[in-house]
Formats: structure tokens, sequence, C-alpha cells
């Protein structure tokens, strides 16, 4: 008894044709989908027990100097390079010393975790309460920030962190820092 079986094309050609629906499916899932941001935070990445014993040093500090540079990022990118100086006035926890120059290289855009400390582009945003409706406006910064500072100069300030203008979220951490024990330094003479 002899048993034809199909042809090698018949027995080839459903799993390409799935193949080829499945790959039409993932791109039509990928365009549905939109733009996507390249920033992903790591959940519990900026909680205060973790950034604090992450951190080298926290301190308040005030930018004295912003730069930023589209030349300096990558090219296309439409991002920025922004070059800030920090002078400390106030360290919390570190062998940092009030007075200290620290310097922050945050590469800021669409996309990139950095922060601008002048909200330039626009990472922070806060609804007033004639607009909670409505569009948030850009949150306007302070010149003092509370930085956790996790790596060497010139590390990055980074909107996973912990790291903040006081305005926005800084003084409430630093009245906790202070109130734990944290050192304050002593201006240099």
């Amino acid at each position: 008894m002899a048993v034809k079986l199909g042809s090698v094309d018949s027995l080839v050609r459903p799993p390409m044709q799935m193949i080829a629906q499945m790959i039409w499916i993932a791109l039509f899932s990928v365009a549905l989908a939109g733009p996507a941001s390249a920033c992903s935070c790591v959940p519990g990445y900026s909680k205060f027990s973790k950034s604090h014993a992450r951190a080298k040093a926290i301190y308040v500090a005030e930018w004295t100097k912003v730069m930023q540079s589209p030349e300096l990022a990558p090219a296309g990118s439409g991002d920025y390079l922004e070059d800030v100086q920090f002078l400390i006035t106030e360290v919390l926890k570190g062998k940092r010393r009030a007075g200290d120059i620290v310097r922050v290289r945050s590469l800021v855009g669409m996309g990139v975790c950095g922060a601008s400390v002048l909200n330039n582009p626009l990472w922070l945003e806060v609804r007033t309460k004639s607009n909670d409706l409505g569009r948030p406006n850009a949150a306007s910064l302070s010149k003092a920030w509370l930085i956790y500072e996790e790596e060497a100069e010139p590390f990055e300030l980074s909107t996973c962190s912990r790291s903040r203008p006081m305005n926005h979220g800084g003084e409430a951490d630093a009245v906790r820092l202070r109130s734990n024990g944290a050192r304050a330094a002593k201006p240099m003479s």
C-alpha cells in the first residue's frame, strides 16, 4: 500500500506563510507603538535609602556656569551636551567640602535621561491651580540643587536619580538628611 505524500512545496509553504504573517504583525505593532523614549529608569533606582547608600557624596550646590553645546552631542541626535559648574554650599554625606567646585556634563534632549539645570530641553513640568486640566507648564528651577554623587567627575545629572533642584524635591531630601544626623560642612577659610 503506497501512501502519497504531498509535494515538498506544500510542506514548506505553510510555515513560510506563518513566518511572513508574524513579521507583518510585529512590524504593525511597532508602528502602532510610536516613538519610544530611550530613557528608561530602573525601578526603585531613585528610592531614598538606595540612593543614600550608593552615593559617595551628597551635597547642596549652586550652579555658577552653564554651557550647552550641540556640537559635542552625537551628530544628528538633536541632543545637547550641558556642561555645568557647581559651587558646594553644604555637605550632607561624604568627603566633599563647602567651597569645592564640581563639574557636571549631562547629555540632555528628547529620549535621554540627562537633566538640564536650565530645564531646557524641558524635563520637569508643573501644573498650576488655574491650569489643573490644561497642559503643564515648564517648572522654574532654582540654581541650588541637592546632588547625589555616585561616580567620578564629570558625572551626569539624571532624571532617574534623586539629584533635584532644591525647589523641586531637593529641599525635602536635605531636611531628611539633616534630621538623620548628616554633617554640615564648615566653609573653607
